[in-house]
């Protein structure tokens, strides 16, 4: 399928809430509500490793968090607190990500990919570096990994719509159109495609290769019923003309 009409950027917020990275494909979609990160007092996820967190370890964390958790945030002091951190005590996963996250906003891409690889190596059951991890990828053109770190997450969480958002993505981009359509589903038959109204599309998209132009003219209605002002809503509006003079 030709996906190259989809902006599949996922964006890294660079602002104050470094852990809680608002997903979004596109620019009016809502950031998801189970994308929230380490180092936010709301925080849902929990690493088993930051119980054996050494004193100055922590200290060192709790700093840098009080650096981002402003209006005019000092990214590279928070950083090097991080880096000390992990330094101190290498299994902390949350000081992990939250490092990547900081050295994603310095545009310190590599280093901040290592960052989130370590999270997710001191701690193999902690979501968040997964999220992290497939949105670099996404963004980097580097489906196969994206997919890959996206299906670690939806295994970890499959109620994470996140997760499935972006697994669908990768799939789509590598042509594995069943995949893709599983994770769309999840999404959709959860009633949530008003804050992922792009998954739609896809799944017009989907069943336009599959041979079903009927099913394919639906989504892309739906799609513009959610969505009917944007660059994507024109071109989903060609396509939808395209199907529909093919019928006549």
């Amino acid at each position: 399928p030709d996906a190259a009409w989809m902006d599949i950027t996922v964006s890294h917020p660079k602002q104050s809430r470094f852990c809680r990275p608002e997903y979004s494909l596109g620019r009016r979609a809502a950031g998801p509500r189970d994308a929230g990160g380490p180092g936010d007092p709301a925080d849902p996820f929990v690493s088993f490793t930051t119980l054996a967190t050494p004193k100055n370890a922590r200290k060192a964390y709790e700093k840098a968090r009080r650096k981002l958790m402003t209006n005019s945030p000092d990214v590279a002091g928070a950083a090097q607190e991080l880096e000390r951190a992990v330094g101190l005590y290498a299994d902390y996963a949350v000081a992990w990500c939250l490092l990547g996250s900081a050295r994603l906003a310095l545009d310190d891409l590599g280093r901040a990919r290592h960052a989130f690889q370590q999270a997710a190596a001191a701690d193999p059951k902690y979501l968040p570096a997964y999220l992290h991890l497939a949105v670099m990828e996404l963004n980097s053109g580097r489906l196969a990994e994206a997919a890959d770190s996206a299906g670690r997450a939806a295994r970890l969480n499959p109620n994470s719509l996140v997760a499935h958002y972006m697994l669908a993505a990768a799939h789509f981009g590598l042509s594995e159109l069943g995949p893709a359509k599983e994770s769309i589903l999840v999404i959709v038959n959860n009633g949530e495609d008003r804050r992922y109204p792009w998954v739609r599309a896809l799944l017009g998209d989907i069943y336009a290769a599959e041979g079903t132009p009927d099913a394919a003219t639906r989504e892309f209605r739906r799609f513009l019923e959610l969505e009917s002002d944007s660059l994507r809503a024109g071109v989903v509006r060609k396509r939808l003309e395209e199907l529909e003079g093919r019928k006549k």
